[in-house]
């Protein structure tokens, strides 16, 4: 990913901050704060870039989900950084 200051005159290119990005925002009062969704969850910048910190969440890319008929409902999917996991549907 770059970055330009001059309206794209010149561009730098940022290090640090993830790989498979999904979202971007920028803070409207202050571009010195970034966020990035990724697939290793956010990463936060306070330096327009230059540093990033990570912020790890529970959550998963699904590919595939098959549903039982079991009672409760089961629940077993795909993800991308696991190889499978499962859940039951809260009645």
């Amino acid at each position: 990913m770059g970055v330009t200051y001059d309206g794209g005159e010149t561009a730098e290119q940022l290090r640090g901050w993830g790989g498979d990005n999904h979202d971007m925002w920028v803070d409207p009062t202050n571009a010195s704060r970034l966020m990035i969704g990724n697939d290793l969850g956010v990463m936060i910048s306070t330096t327009r870039g230059r540093e990033w910190s990570t912020m790890r969440l529970p959550v998963g890319q699904i590919y595939h989900v098959a549903t039982t008929r079991a009672c409760p409902t089961g629940c077993m999917a795909t993800c991308r950084t696991t190889p499978r996991c499962a859940a039951r549907a809260r009645a």
